[in-house]
This record gives C-alpha cells, sequence and structure tokens, in this order.
C-alpha cells in the first residue's frame, strides 16, 4: 500500500496561519478606519461651518436693515431740509407721502398729518386725524 502525506497542518504552521489572519484582519480594519474617521471629522466640519454661515447671515440681516434705517432717515432729513428752504407744504407732503407708502412708521405718519393740517386745506384736517390714528395703532 502506498501513504499519501498528511495534508494537515502542524500546530506551529496552524499557528503562523492565525497570526497572519490576525494581521491581516488589523491592516484591513485600519485601512476602512482612516477613511471612516475622515469622513467624521468632514461632517462635523461642514457642521460647524454652517452654524458660522447662518449666524453671519443673521449678521448680514441685521446690517442690511440698519442701511434701510439710515436711508429712510437721510429721506426723511432730505425732505424736511427741503421744506425749511421752500416752505412749500405742497412738495413736503408729497415727498411725506412717498415715505409713508413705503415706510408704515408712526413717525412719519404723525409729521404728514401734521404738514397735512398746517396745510388747512378742505378734507385735509379729516386726512390728519385719520394719519394720526393710524399712527396711535401703530404704537400700541
Amino acid at each position: 500500500m502506498v501513504e499519501t502525506a498528511s495534508v494537515s497542518p502542524t500546530v506551529s504552521q496552524a499557528y503562523d496561519i492565525t497570526h497572519l489572519q490576525r494581521k491581516l484582519a488589523s491592516r484591513l480594519l485600519l485601512a476602512f478606519l482612516v477613511p471612516l474617521l475622515a469622513m467624521v471629522g468632514l461632517a462635523l466640519y461642514t457642521y460647524v461651518l454652517s452654524r458660522k454661515v447662518e449666524q453671519e447671515g443673521k449678521l448680514v440681516s441685521e446690517v442690511k436693515q440698519l442701511i434701510d434705517e439710515v436711508t429712510l432717515l437721510q429721506k426723511k432729513s432730505d425732505a424736511e431740509r427741503w421744506f425749511d428752504k421752500s416752505r412749500n407744504l405742497d412738495a413736503a407732503i408729497v415727498a411725506f407721502d412717498a415715505l409713508a407708502k413705503t415706510h408704515d412708521r408712526p413717525d412719519i405718519l404723525v409729521r404728514l398729518g401734521a404738514l397735512y393740517f398746517q396745510r388747512g386745506r378742505p378734507g385735509d384736517d379729516e386726512r390728519a386725524f385719520h394719519l394720526l390714528e393710524k399712527s396711535k395703532t401703530l404704537v400700541c
């Protein structure tokens, strides 16, 4: 009879195979863990950046509101200055009426009402009282 060689590994060979498998598994784990950690880091960085952009968006809207306020005050100041120089009530009423149409604010409505009252034409008193009532509702 012919004897065949044993195919089963010896104990030392089995240990070497197990050791190599563990080394391969740790290297594969490292190879997949590094990109995972990079993705988590990028996700956190994206979150931080989005919060900063959101805060800056709020600042931009506040700055726009302040610019609108300054522009309104400039227009109001221009109308007052032209009225002081010309004493033309009709032109002042037109200027403040245009401001009142774009900006519904009590100070503009009160000034417009005062100009109507000062002009004193028929129907101006009613307009003045209407504007003053409207400005009262805006304040309260």
